[in-house]
């Protein structure tokens, strides 16, 4: 099988920063940079590079630093695993623990109103989803960070089915309010050359209602056991959740993840957690440019 790993170079120091087992991607003339990765995949699509091999995907230059793997990893656990149209690293695999998922991530990190905002845009989009009614995403359908590599097929579905109705709305079509959602610089937890709205955040979390509605797309997703888990944290207080709950929300999902019981402790949890993130990051911005910072976080010194 045929895997092109891209890692896309947007700066002339991101050539030195491509990790083992991936192949640069040129996007230095980055014409939109308030979409991200949004433009970089609109491009690859319109001009048909999505199809030069098996499996393609394009990712940051941030992937080892937020995922710990390199590209030699992931290919060598996608020839592993063969037979798949989309293969998902999900680098915050703790978030299955911490948040129901990631629309209520976004709720106390980002914009309580983030969810409801984001159904408007989906509407707007003709795209027939009900966030209200997502219950909990665990590691088998939870991704983040767009950190995906697919074949044609899910090329094409995906593209055409969720990222481009959403990218091709106007102002016209969206309306002022929805628009400043969308494309008004927002806070952002990291160190970032460019500002953005909230589209590119809305797009990376179409990824997991997109495959939870197309069953027909066969989908995998990095393992992710207990030690993974700990080691992805970012946060003692997420290493403190897992610990402490891990085996009650694994056990809630076996019974069906829809009891009063796991909805309390996702919205306790959730609140928290999301108010860490903000009190931590508002004053210590966090870089993934230059590798794992984790090991240079003070409570990961102790």
């Amino acid at each position: 099988m045929k895997t092109r790993l891209l890692q896309n170079c947007i700066f002339d120091k991101h050539f030195a920063q491509v990790q083992k087992g991936f192949e640069p991607l040129d996007f230095r003339h980055n014409p939109e940079p308030g979409l991200r990765e949004f433009q970089i995949f609109r491009e690859i699509y319109a001009n048909g590079s999505y199809k030069s091999a098996d499996i393609v995907g394009a990712v940051s230059t941030r992937f080892q630093g937020k995922s710990l793997l390199d590209g030699i990893e992931v290919d060598s656990w996608i020839q592993d695993n063969p037979g798949y149209d989309v293969y998902v690293v999900n680098p915050f695999p703790q978030f299955a623990y911490t948040h129901k998922n990631l629309w209520q991530f976004s709720e106390n990190t980002r914009d309580p109103n983030f969810t409801q905002k984001t159904q408007r845009v989906l509407d707007k989009a003709g795209l027939k989803y009900d966030l209200a009614a997502q219950g909990h995403h665990a590691n088998n359908i939870l991704s983040c960070c767009s950190y995906w590599f697919g074949n044609s097929l899910f090329w094409e579905q995906y593209m055409e089915e969720m990222i481009l109705p959403i990218l091709n709305l106007s102002q016209d079509d969206l309306g002022q309010e929805l628009y400043s959602f969308l494309h008004e610089t927002q806070d952002y937890y990291g160190v970032a050359a460019h500002g953005c709205g909230s589209l590119p955040f809305v797009l990376e979390r179409t990824v997991s209602i997109f495959l939870a509605k197309h069953l027909e797309i066969k989908a995998l997703f990095y393992p992710a056991d207990r030690e993974r888990i700990y080691d992805c944290c970012l946060f003692q207080f997420e290493r403190d959740l897992v610990r402490l709950f891990g085996d009650k929300v694994d056990q809630w999902d076996k019974e069906g993840g829809n009891s009063d019981e796991m909805e309390t402790y996702f919205q306790m949890s959730s609140r928290m957690c999301g108010s860490g993130w903000r009190l931590h990051f508002k004053f210590f911005p966090m870089s993934f440019e230059n590798g794992n910072p984790r090991p240079g976080m003070p409570w990961f010194q102790q």
